[in-house]
């Protein structure tokens, strides 16, 4: 079984550390840090067709694209 590979885990909690962070920013830096090329279609997937709308006296907003943060409990 032990053919000189290292196996690892690592599990981060990100939730606050990109509250603000702009989403190109984050993906060109796992880009340069060396991140599969899948992993980053992984966050891009998560984070680009996002919108949103504000409520304020039962009157919505009218929709603008999220382009920083992360969804917030989405559940």
């Amino acid at each position: 079984m032990d053919n000189g590979l290292i196996n690892a885990i690592l599990f981060i909690d990100l939730k606050k550390a990109f509250d603000t962070i702009d989403h190109e920013i984050l993906l060109n830096k796992l880009s340069r840090y060396g991140f599969k090329c899948k992993t980053i279609e992984l966050f891009r997937d998560y984070l680009t067709g996002r919108t949103q709308i504000t409520v304020v006296n039962n009157i919505p907003s009218d929709s603008s694209d999220v382009t920083c943060g992360f969804l917030k409990d989405p559940f």
